[in-house]
């Protein structure tokens, strides 16, 4: 994970941790429908002055081949809610790493 800004690290990995058993239903939904659902997800989160995710996306180098798996994920993340930064707005990078095995 990379943060840049004014927000601990802890602070977003807590955050993100908290959505592991999410991200697991979201696999465990890919899977069911027959669909590869192993690789590395490489987010960019931006997160405002609030607290808020300002924007979530796929970044490079992402591996994983499962968009309909990638855009669960990225509906959890734009919902959640970090602490306010210290200072201006934040970017961060965050991998989630899948194993078809669950």
């Amino acid at each position: 994970m990379t943060v840049t800004g004014k927000l601990a690290p802890e602070d977003i990995q807590g955050k993100m941790a908290g959505h592991m058993q999410t991200f697991g239903a979201c696999q465990k939904e890919a899977i069911a429908e027959s669909s590869p659902a192993n690789g590395t997800l490489r987010l960019k989160i931006v997160i405002d002055q609030a607290g808020r995710v300002s924007s979530a996306n796929v970044t490079a180098p992402s591996t994983l081949k499962n968009d309909k798996l990638a855009r669960c994920v990225l509906k959890a993340v734009r919902a959640t809610a970090f602490p306010r930064p210290s200072q201006g707005t934040v970017e961060a990078t965050y991998s989630v790493v899948f194993t078809q095995s669950l």
